[in-house]
């Protein structure tokens, strides 16, 4: 349920706040390259083709953060489950005294999220 409302708010940022920005940054780049070449137009060159490998580096690198945020979101979602759970439950847990039951359980989960 977290992973829904947190990925439903993520669009709507998206689509709400960066797409202006994103048209804008477009813009700016090519007038920026444009003044380069007016400025030095060989230095531009070399500079444009550089960027090729930069853009390399910058996918693998996306590539590895998009593995660790979901990761992440997983382990997330596991202690998310368990604390909704616990919420649900908590009227039986106090009525036959399980609290350190609980307690421990959230414990482990945590620390199984937090240790591979």
């Amino acid at each position: 349920m977290s992973t829904i409302t947190g990925d439903v708010s993520t669009v709507q940022g998206f689509a709400s706040s960066s797409t202006l920005g994103i048209i804008v940054d477009l813009v700016t780049i090519l007038f920026m390259v444009g003044l380069m070449f007016w400025l030095d137009w060989d230095f531009t060159l070399i500079a444009i083709g550089l960027t090729p490998f930069l853009l390399m580096f910058v996918v693998r690198f996306k590539k590895a953060v998009k593995e660790a945020t979901r990761e992440v979101r997983f382990k997330q979602s596991e202690v998310l489950a368990v604390v909704q759970e616990g919420l649900g439950s908590v009227q039986a847990v106090k009525a036959f005294g399980r609290e350190d039951l609980e307690i421990g359980h959230m414990d482990r989960v945590a620390f199984k999220a937090i240790r591979p």
